[in-house]
């Protein structure tokens, strides 16, 4: 594996050597913040105004040499306001005699996750003595072992679950009394395996007995990341390492303490990674970023216990109905229609109406509106033009509509050239037919380059985003600021994700423990181009995230 971060200096404006000699350097405070980069751990340390490599050096205790060949970058000189990286020696001698992962079948204690332990059964204990000697279900060990039964043998050695660790069966009494075609997937906003308040209050009292990490007791996180270290790096992986770094340093400001790991897999496939196992102590897994890995690692991850996320490939959610301990961030656009369907606010009064493309390229789009309207007993009806019919088509809109009251309008449509002509009908509508109407739109709409906002801002154009950026949020406000400071550039997409993924998980973590399976569906978050709201996507599956951000245009010409 390749030590990733140390390129990430390369995107930063050039370094130029300061005449040392004119100037006194500034005294160097030797920073409290540390990074774990492919095994070896090193302080994070911004360069102010005046410092220079010796001062930092002297201040660190680590040769100058060391920092330079940490930070291949500074060969070009060191510039105030850059972030070098100073390498622990003690620390990473410390690490280096632990030794590396047993890939034999044998289980090592010192690779365990925190809270797991390793025990030998003895001749004269069972299952039930085991489980009450260790303060854990005779189930708990059942399910973390794969045992068939409550047999066990004379020396065998069992993996035992941290106290409270809840057994699968126990999670959700609902889905375990479901039936076979109760147990499809249920991506896409389903109720499914939503657990009852009642439940979640009996369960609740777990929270207060989870041991916290503190700044002696890190979580550790590994996260991996394309990085393409070795070549010419992605700059769309290193604006989200950026981001999540922004993320752990306001995670420590509210005590929330972290060790992070960064694993390149561009040159090094993840299975190389884990057969490595070098994840093994990781207490979360950001990453991979293809859906083609995360299979690999859901294996690897349901082994182990250790939660997982996938982070931007949305494609990735055909791994979650068997994978349980796999986090899909992208909500799927099943999930996203049906909130956009409940933003409606439907009464039985109100007129819906879908219109879309005939003949188009968005038959799988207009059905899966059809079925949730359906399944939401939303009475509608429907219109499907040609862009060519021609005027005739506003009059067969308006056909449909009703002036008394509001009309709801469904454009169920990603075709640039339909989506405009559609929108100029219905902003004729009102103004000269005198109809009151509200518009539900899509995602993709937001890159039209031809689409006229005053379009949108009059028909009140709603629109139920996976992300959005409202700029004039006071934390986004911050964020950008405090980004341009330390990177000289602009936050990307990228940059706000990997700040929303770092600190809405590892902020679960600090909260509910490392089996967030049993608490996260009540863990709702906003963030800052994003939201979190997870639920179970079936009886054996993973959590898939069914939240987005609702967005108004407002005929004052706001943005809500």
């Amino acid at each position: 594996m390749k030590r990733a971060l140390l390129t990430l200096l390369l995107f930063f404006a050039a370094f130029s050597f300061s005449a040392a000699q004119n100037y006194v350097s500034v005294p160097v405070t030797v920073s409290k913040e540390k990074v774990s980069i492919s095994g070896k751990i090193y302080w994070t340390h911004k360069v102010l105004e005046k410092q220079t490599l010796y001062s930092i050096s002297k201040a660190y205790n680590v040769p100058v040499k060391a920092i330079m060949e940490a930070n291949p970058a500074l060969s070009e000189g060191l510039k105030a306001g850059n972030l070098i990286f100073i390498p622990c020696d003690a620390i990473t001698k410390a690490i280096a005699k632990d030794g590396t992962y047993d890939t034999s079948n044998k289980v090592r204690a010192d690779t365990l996750p925190e809270g797991y332990s390793i025990h030998t059964v003895r001749w004269f204990e069972n299952l039930s003595s085991i489980a009450a000697r260790s303060g854990v279900s005779e189930e708990a060990i059942i399910e973390v072992n794969h045992l068939s039964g409550k047999r066990v043998s004379r020396r065998q050695k069992l993996l035992i679950p941290p106290p409270g660790y809840i057994p699968g069966q126990f999670r959700n009494e609902k889905e375990d009394k479901g039936n076979d075609e109760e147990e499809k997937d249920s991506i896409g906003g389903n109720d499914f395996g939503k657990i009852p308040e009642e439940e979640m209050k009996a369960r609740l009292h777990h929270i207060s007995g989870i041991k916290k990490f503190s700044k002696y007791n890190p979580a550790k996180i590994s996260m991996i990341l394309p990085l393409n270290s070795e070549s010419v790096p992605n700059q769309n992986y290193m604006d989200y390492y950026c981001g999540t770094l922004i993320a752990l340093e306001d995670l420590k400001k509210d005590g929330l303490n972290a060790e992070l790991t960064v694993w390149d897999n561009e040159s090094s496939s993840v299975k190389e990674l884990v057969s490595s196992g070098q994840l093994r102590n990781s207490d979360l897994i950001i990453g991979p970023v293809l859906a083609s890995d995360v299979a690999d690692m859901a294996v690897y991850c349901d082994s182990f216990h250790i939660p997982f996320v996938s982070p931007m490939d949305p494609r990735a959610s055909y791994v979650i109905s068997k994978s349980p301990n796999l986090f899909q961030v992208p909500t799927s656009e099943s999930a996203r229609i049906d909130n956009a369907i409940n933003s409606l606010g439907y009464s039985p009064s109100d007129r819906v109406l879908l219109i879309y493309e005939r003949g188009g390229n968005d038959t799988s789009l207009v059905r899966m509106y059809r079925e949730t309207l359906d399944r939401d007993g939303i009475r509608y009806k429907s219109y499907s033009y040609d862009i060519l019919e021609g005027r005739s088509v506003r009059n067969n809109i308006e056909a449909l509509m009703n002036k008394s009251g509001l009309q709801k309008v469904i454009v169920a449509s990603e075709n640039e050239a339909f989506v405009l002509d559609c929108l100029r009908n219905l902003n004729l509508s009102i103004d000269f037919g005198g109809y009151a109407l509200e518009v539900w739109g899509q995602p993709k709409w937001r890159n039209f380059e031809t689409l006229d906002p005053t379009y949108c801002h009059k028909v009140n154009l709603h629109l139920s985003l996976p992300y959005f950026v409202d700029y004039s949020n006071s934390k986004v406000k911050s964020f950008v600021s405090r980004y341009r400071d330390l990177y000289g550039t602009e936050p990307s997409p990228f940059s706000f994700q990997g700040y929303d993924i770092a600190y809405y998980f590892i902020s679960a973590l600090n909260t509910m423990g490392k089996n967030l399976e049993n608490y996260v569906e009540y863990y709702p978050m906003t963030l800052l181009q994003s939201k979190m709201k997870f639920h179970r996507s079936g009886r054996h599956g993973g959590f898939i995230n069914t939240a987005t951000k609702e967005v108004e245009y407002k005929s004052d010409y706001r943005i809500e």
